[in-house]
C-alpha cells in the first residue's frame, strides 16, 4: 500500500506541474486583456480590446476583479490574465509604440500601467474615426499620456516632406531633348492624351525613350516651348 500512495503522490505532483506550465515558461510579464463591446452612433457594435502590462500574477488578478463594467463608452465581455513568452513577442511592437496597419490607442491607466487599445473586425472606412473619438473619451476619463499610433501619421509626416522638397526644388520653365516626364509636367501640366511612351498636347506630341527622357517632340502648334 505505501507503495501505491507513494505512486499516486508522484502522479499527482507530475500533474500539478503539467497544468501549471502549458507549453512555454512562464515570462516575467502578465497582462490583463479586458475586451468591450462598443457601440457607435450608427449603431453597430465593435469589440475593444484593452490590454495592460502589469507587475505580476498577483496583481494581474487584484485588477481583473477591479474592473469596472464599463470603460470609454463600452461593455465589459470578458476579463483574462496571461503571461508567456508568445504574448511577450506579440504585444512588444505595440508597447514599443510601433505603428501596424490598423492605428491603436497607448496610454498609462489609472494604476499606472503602460496600456494599449485596440479594436477587432472594424472596417477601413470607420476605423480611424472610431479610434479618434475613443482616444477621446479616455483623455475625458483622465488617463494620462493618451496618443493614437497609426501609419497614417506616418504617411502624412512623408507627404508634408515630399510637398516641402516639391516646393523647394528650383522652378523650370524651358524643355530640352532630355528634359523627364515631371520636368514636362511641370512646364506643360498633364497630357491631353498617353500612348505608350508618346504624350499629346493637341496635335503637338511629346515623346520619351524607356528612361522617362524626352527622345523627340512634333511641335505644329510651336507652342511646346522645346528648345533644341
Amino acid at each position: 500500500m505505501g507503495k501505491r500512495k507513494s505512486f499516486l503522490v508522484f502522479c499527482a505532483a507530475i500533474s500539478i506541474l503539467l497544468f501549471s506550465f502549458p507549453g512555454k515558461a512562464l515570462s516575467e510579464n502578465w497582462y490583463l486583456i479586458n475586451e468591450y463591446d462598443i457601440t457607435t452612433d450608427n449603431s453597430k457594435t465593435f469589440r475593444m480590446r484593452v490590454v495592460a502590462r502589469v507587475k505580476n500574477k498577483d496583481f494581474c488578478y487584484e485588477l481583473a476583479g477591479m474592473r469596472k463594467g464599463k470603460l470609454a463608452g463600452g461593455i465589459l465581455i470578458s476579463t483574462d490574465c496571461v503571461s508567456g513568452e508568445e504574448y511577450d513577442k506579440a504585444l512588444e511592437g505595440v508597447f514599443r509604440s510601433v505603428p501596424t496597419k490598423e492605428p491603436y490607442i497607448t496610454l498609462i491607466d489609472k494604476y499606472e500601467n503602460e496600456t494599449i487599445i485596440d479594436f477587432l473586425s472594424v472596417p477601413k472606412e470607420t476605423i480611424v474615426s472610431l479610434v479618434k473619438k475613443i482616444a477621446e473619451r479616455f483623455r475625458k476619463e483622465g488617463f494620462l499620456g493618451v496618443r493614437i499610433i497609426s501609419h497614417k501619421e506616418k504617411e502624412q509626416k512623408e507627404e508634408k516632406q515630399k510637398e516641402k522638397q516639391q516646393k523647394e526644388k528650383p522652378a523650370i520653365d524651358i524643355l530640352v531633348i532630355g528634359s523627364t516626364e515631371e520636368d514636362v509636367k511641370d512646364v506643360k501640366g498633364a497630357p491631353d492624351e498617353t500612348i505608350g511612351r508618346v504624350w499629346f498636347y493637341g496635335k503637338d506630341m511629346v515623346i520619351f525613350g524607356p528612361n522617362g527622357k524626352i527622345i523627340d517632340y512634333s511641335d505644329f502648334s510651336e507652342t511646346l516651348g522645346i528648345k533644341k
